[in-house]
C-alpha cells in the first residue's frame, strides 16, 4: 500500500494479505467458540465441511481425531493463513465456494461468524442451501448464525461503538466501522453497505474495506431452509442456547436433511 493513501476495495479485510493476517486479533471468536463446539459434539458428525471457514481459527478445533473436517474458503490469503497455521492430519483446506461443496458429501456443514450474510444475492441463497442439502448424508445437519434485523444492529456500527487498536508488527493498527446505507429488499430482507476503517499508525498507511451484507427475517431463512427440503431443529437466538425472540441479537439455525 502507499503510505498516506486511503482507498475502498470490497471485503480487503480478507482479500489484503497485510489485513488479513490481523484478522484473528480484531474478530476473535467469542461466546460463540463453545456454542458451536458444544453443538457439533452433540451432533458427533463424521464428515464436517466448515463452509467460510477464513484462517481456520474454529475449523482446526471441529478435529477431535477422529473427524474428517473440510474447510471451505474463497479467500486465498485467509486459506493461505489457515494453512500455514493448521497443517492438521484429517484437515482439507479448499480454496473455492458452493461449487467446492457441490462435489463433497458432509455429515454437518457448518457457517460461522456470520458468513450466511455474505450471500446476499437470494438466487445465490436459494443455490446455496439447495446444493448444501444435496451435498449433506441423510439425518445430515446444516447450523450457522445470522444477525436479527429486528433490533436494527447497523444503526450501532458507528466510529465510537466500534473503535479499536491492537499492536502488530507494523505498530499500532486502529480500525472501526461506519454503516453508509441500509434499504429494504422487496422481499423485506436489509441490505446494509458499511466501511470499516484501517489505520496503521507507524507510517500512517489506511485502508478502506467496502462490505455489504444482508439481515434476513427469522420467517424468510426458515422459509428458504424449507424450501430446500431441510427440517428446522432449533432456531437459538443467542449462544447460551435460549430461543429466538424478536428482541434476540441473534438467529442461529440448526436444520437437518431428512
Amino acid at each position: 500500500m502507499i503510505n498516506n493513501a486511503k482507498h475502498t476495495s470490497n471485503s480487503a479485510e480478507f482479500l489484503e494479505p497485510q489485513l488479513a493476517v490481523h484478522y484473528d486479533q480484531l474478530c476473535s471468536f467469542g461466546e460463540d467458540e463453545p456454542f458451536f463446539l458444544e453443538q457439533i459434539n452433540k451432533l458427533d458428525p463424521k464428515i464436517i465441511i466448515d463452509f467460510g471457514c477464513g484462517t481456520g481459527l474454529l475449523t482446526h478445533k471441529m478435529q477431535n481425531g477422529k473427524r474428517n473436517v473440510i474447510g471451505i474458503e474463497p479467500a486465498k490469503p485467509m486459506l493461505d493463513i489457515a494453512r500455514g497455521n493448521y497443517n492438521i492430519p484429517n484437515i482439507d483446506w479448499v480454496l473455492g465456494s458452493t461449487k467446492e461443496l457441490a462435489s463433497r458429501n458432509a455429515d454437518l456443514i457448518v457457517m460461522t461468524s456470520h458468513v450466511a450474510q455474505f450471500i446476499i444475492n437470494d438466487e445465490d441463497w436459494v443455490n446455496f442451501l439447495e446444493t448444501a442439502y444435496q451435498s449433506l448424508n441423510q439425518d445430515g445437519h446444516i447450523l450457522f448464525d445470522s444477525k436479527n434485523p429486528l433490533p436494527r444492529p447497523w444503526e450501532k456500527y458507528t466510529k465510537r461503538n466500534t473503535i479499536k487498536s491492537i499492536q502488530t508488527n507494523n505498530g499500532i493498527l486502529t480500525t472501526y466501522a461506519e454503516t453508509l446505507t441500509n434499504k429494504t429488499t422487496s422481499n423485506k430482507a436489509v441490505l446494509v453497505t458499511h466501511d470499516i476503517h484501517y489505520h496503521f499508525e507507524r507510517d500512517d498507511n489506511r485502508h478502506v474495506s467496502r462490505n455489504t451484507l444482508v439481515y434476513r427475517s427469522q420467517s424468510d431463512i426458515e422459509n428458504s431452509l424449507k424450501d430446500a427440503g431441510f427440517n428446522i431443529v432449533n432456531i437459538f437466538g443467542d449462544w447460551t442456547n435460549s430461543e429466538a425472540t424478536d428482541q434476540s441479537n441473534e438467529l442461529i439455525f440448526l436444520a437437518r436433511k431428512e
